[in-house]
């Protein structure tokens, strides 16, 4: 996933699914994805969005920096997550000044514990 806020606020890439997922189903409570860095990119704040619920990225924005796969679970039992048209990743500028780079993205997945 390529971003760049040197001219534009935010950067995102959106699935639209072609039928509306319900979450909930099968005790689904994490939301995982796997990222990895690269020590050029710019600092920026991550997030998700799950139809319009923005959910920020909770570790450090240095960690778009670090070329290892890192994990990032998103707690999903509280929030309302039947009728899923969209699922959007995306960048927005830290500040007033923008940065680019790019973030490989794996394994989005859904589990009802963390790990399984």
């Amino acid at each position: 996933l390529i971003y760049n806020n040197a001219a534009s606020a935010f950067s995102e890439a959106t699935r639209t699914f072609d039928s509306l997922q319900d979450w909930t189903q099968h005790g689904i409570k994490w939301l995982t994805l796997w990222l990895y860095g690269d020590p050029a990119n710019g600092v920026q704040q991550m997030y998700v969005k799950i139809n319009t619920m923005k959910i920020p990225y909770v570790g450090s924005a240095e960690n778009l920096k670090l070329n290892e796969w890192q994990q990032w679970n998103i707690d999903l039992s509280s929030r309302s997550v039947n009728n899923i048209s969209t699922l959007t990743i995306g960048f927005e500028r830290i500040g007033a000044v923008g940065g680019q780079g790019a973030i490989l993205i794996d394994d989005v997945l859904l589990y009802s514990e963390v790990g399984e």
